[in-house]
């Protein structure tokens, strides 16, 4: 009996172990590593220096705020994503709950350490590296989910969720990462805050796009419902061509290199270019929508990390 409880339990481990990956939903980690990245590399740009120690930090801040924002999601969105039959990887939660891979009450007590261990690492930040703001930027952005997904706001239900996450991560996460480096926002270059809210408004709309069927059947008020999928594409398609227009003006009025700048950039050109030719085509649950959707999350995900690269490695 003994010799075949240890097996069990080690499949039993790696059962659970693997869950809790699939919850951890580590592919959309760049949708929140890259702003707090492309905020310190905005610093690092305007001084030249950085602290590796405040940098590592701000990596595990990253990956905790994340975990606590799929976790918390998909608590609160368990009875919708039940119905969605158009989910795809970019989109309709981890499925964990759905998928009885994990019980609400296991999620719950993932949601709590991630509160305990976020706020463990601000404290230390703000003690030891005079960074007490850490602690009102862990704070808002918790409270910004909290009226993403949860009762009195519930804006995602309500219309507006779209909003709340291009605020949280085209301006508050630009903002913590300039401030994990520079311990203040006084120089703080303000004038970028709208490329990155538009492109992040137009992040937030792409992935709502698949999950329209079953938002609608659970009363979920997104802009893809109220509007019609037709509507948004075209928005979606507006408000990245708007982010790459601003993105050129930046390059030509104050890159110290123009065209390395381009190059780090063309890759995510590229990924627009696909959207813009496949824009007809998407219906939920075909194929046209995975490229979509796949193609809209690559352009973010390669404008961002294109710029983080420029301004971390070209700073001089």
């Amino acid at each position: 009996m003994e010799d075949n409880a240890a097996p069990s339990c080690r499949a039993e481990f790696m059962k659970k172990l693997l869950a809790w990956l699939q919850a951890s939903r580590l592919m959309s980690q760049p949708y929140i590593l890259l702003p707090l990245l492309f905020g310190q590399g905005l610093y690092v740009r305007h001084t030249g220096v950085w602290s590796i120690d405040l940098f590592m930090i701000g990596c595990c801040y990253s990956l905790l705020l994340q975990l606590y924002i799929v976790y918390a999601n998909d608590y609160a969105d368990e009875a919708v994503d039940k119905a969605n039959t158009t989910f795809n990887v970019f989109s309709g939660g981890s499925r964990v709950l759905v998928e009885k891979k994990l019980t609400p009450q296991e999620l719950r007590r993932g949601i709590l350490w991630t509160l305990v261990l976020s706020m463990m690492l601000a404290l230390v930040t703000g003690i030891v590296y005079a960074r007490v703001g850490i602690i009102f930027f862990l704070l808002f952005s918790w409270g910004l989910l909290w009226a993403y997904s949860y009762p009195p706001f519930q804006l995602s239900y309500r219309g507006g969720g779209e909003w709340l996450q291009a605020i949280g991560v085209g301006i508050v996460l630009p903002l913590t990462g300039y401030y994990f480096q520079a311990g203040s926002l006084k120089v703080f270059p303000w004038v970028l805050l709208p490329f990155t809210v538009l492109l992040h408004f137009g992040a937030a709309l792409v992935t709502t796009l698949p999950d329209e069927p079953s938002d609608r059947s659970g009363h979920k008020r997104t802009l893809a419902v109220r509007k019609g999928q037709i509507r948004v594409i075209r928005w979606i398609i507006l408000l990245y061509g708007m982010s790459f227009f601003m993105v050129f003006v930046w390059i030509l009025v104050f890159a110290r290199s123009p065209r390395v700048f381009a190059l780090s950039i063309f890759p995510a050109l590229l990924a627009y270019m696909g959207l813009c030719w496949i824009r007809s085509e998407p219906v939920p649950g075909l194929q046209a929508m995975n490229w979509f959707v796949g193609l809209g999350v690559a352009t973010v995900v390669l404008l961002m990390a294109g710029l983080c690269i420029m301004l971390w490695f070209f700073s001089g």
